[in-house]
């Protein structure tokens, strides 16, 4: 997803963007009319398979995009079936789980402790850009739940100078605490939440360095323009 990522927003790319999609279809694993791309090398936990939130959302919203542009019901199934994956608790091998936050999707599925927090918002970017292509309310609630669950999060992510990654892991460094600020910027936009780009701006606030809430609005305008124009609006 990361080289579909690349081809898509830094290349445009869509014959490239096209290929990848394709390619990895092949390691997509059916189960209860879900999709997973299921991991077997260990990582961050003992656990094989263990399945991400994070790739299971950005699934979900670029096969929506390969359908959108190529048609096909391959595509249609495949965003379908990524997008159902949310719908499995951990315990039966997906990666939701029930939390004090509520809802949350598990960047690790083997990791149960571990709520990080750009996969857990990654996961919501993917699955804004499926609902918002296939109109589907399904994905459009899971959606909503997971806002629910990031806004009672977010106090606990912030030490009053910086982000966490997770509360398991502690700080993030400054590649992810720049991400948390486009992410929450993304979702502050798209959804009109005021809250999420308070924390944005008070989480750009503490960097030192240059602003990222201009590569923010970047980030934003390109995927609000390529989504209207995969709706065919103006």
């Amino acid at each position: 997803m990361n080289l579909a990522t690349e081809a898509l927003q830094y290349r445009r790319n869509w014959s490239e963007f096209r290929e990848i999609m394709d390619w990895m279809l092949s390691y997509a694993e059916e189960k209860d009319n879900a999709l997973f791309f299921n991991y077997y090398f260990q990582w961050e936990a003992p656990g094989i398979p263990w399945n991400s939130s994070l790739s299971q959302g950005l699934a979900a919203g670029y096969y929506a995009i390969a359908y959108r542009k190529f048609g096909g019901i391959k595509y249609l199934r495949a965003a379908k079936g990524f997008a159902n994956s949310f719908l499995i608790p951990r315990n039966e091998g997906g990666f939701s789980v029930n939390t004090i936050y509520g809802r949350f999707f598990l960047e690790y599925s083997n990791s149960p402790d571990d709520l990080v927090l750009n996969g857990f918002m990654l996961s919501l970017k993917g699955l804004t850009i499926y609902s918002c292509l296939m109109n589907d309310s399904g994905g459009y609630q899971l959606v909503m739940e997971g806002l629910g669950t990031l806004h009672r999060m977010l106090p606990d992510y912030d030490t009053g100078n910086w982000s966490l990654y997770s509360t398991k892991h502690g700080m993030a460094d400054e590649r992810y605490h720049r991400l948390h600020v486009r992410l929450l910027y993304f979702l502050g936009r798209w959804y009109h939440d005021d809250l999420l780009l308070e924390y944005a701006r008070r989480w750009d606030s503490y960097l030192t360095g240059r602003s990222e809430l201009y590569r923010a609005e970047q980030d934003y305008l390109f995927w609000r323009n390529l989504l209207r124009e995969l709706r065919g609006e103006d």
